[in-house]
């Protein structure tokens, strides 16, 4: 994800930095990354073929990630043709337990699901209920969704 705002800029020791941006990265499970690949694929071919693209020329090394794709995908054929096929029930089943385990951190946390900045000093007395756990889960798992 990056951060770009025009007019901003980094003190760095002695010095000013003007590309004032920030990028900040967290580990993905790289079955997001191949998913929409899966779901798009006209054809069953081995995975690095599937994952051969002009926009993103480095996509292919995830191919040997690819551990995580039983959950979501049938593999076709000899295990070394690496090839896969997108399986619906198999990914919503995935997502939901994806959602469910979100969910349960956010709750265990006590994760505040309030709109907009709060004291820490205040805190209502309303704790969220676990409908508003679950939708807020579902809009975070969903941002890495096609």
């Amino acid at each position: 994800m990056n951060f770009s705002e025009p007019n901003r800029a980094w003190f760095v020791g002695d010095r000013v930095v003007e590309d004032g941006s920030l990028i900040l990265s967290t580990p993905i499970n790289p079955v997001f990354i191949i998913l929409p690949f899966l779901i798009k694929a006209e054809r069953n071919v081995p995975l690095e073929d599937l994952l051969d693209s002009a926009e993103y020329p480095e996509l292919h090394q995830i191919a040997g990630l690819s551990g995580g794709l039983t959950n979501v995908a049938r593999q076709l054929g000899d295990p070394d043709l690496n090839v896969w096929k997108f399986d619906e029930d198999k990914c919503l089943t995935w997502l939901q337990a994806r959602v469910n385990t979100v969910k349960d951190v956010l709750s265990t946390q006590d994760i505040d699901l309030s709109a907009g900045a709060t004291s820490l000093l205040y805190k209502a007395n309303v704790r969220p209920s676990q409908v508003e756990y679950t939708r807020y889960a579902l809009g975070i798992v969903s941002e890495y969704l096609p």
